[in-house]
């Protein structure tokens, strides 16, 4: 913490730097203490740095998605490494027919319906 004191005739003006971004419960001891679980800490989305957006914008499109009934981003990525791994060297499936409706991707695991020979 940096502080830096300027005195003009009687008074003292003392400038707190935080090192953290977080919420004092109070600034001096014997102050009283604020709840910090009442602190609205919610901000505009435009205030928050590129990387937040990103991930606030990508949980609302895999909302959207989940309640349209299709693959969230992870579900499609996920996917779409099953779908080019299929058919290579050293997969069970090589030599079978890529068939999407035999694999059922739940949330970030997948299961593949095997039929019995």
């Amino acid at each position: 913490m940096f502080a830096q004191v300027i005195i003009f005739s009687i008074k003292i003006q003392l400038c707190l730097d935080k090192v953290q971004e977080r919420w004092w419960e109070a600034a001096f001891d014997g102050e009283d203490k604020l709840n910090t679980r009442k602190i609205d800490c919610s901000r505009p989305m435009h205030e928050l740095d590129d990387e937040a957006q990103a991930k606030i914008q990508q949980l609302m499109y895999d909302e959207q998605r989940k309640r349209q009934g299709l693959l969230t981003s992870e579900q499609e990525k996920m996917k779409n490494i099953l779908a080019s791994a299929w058919n290579k060297e050293g997969s069970p499936f090589r030599g079978t027919p890529y068939d999407p409706s035999q694999v059922k991707i739940d949330g970030t695991s997948m299961h593949i319906q095997t039929q019995p020979m």
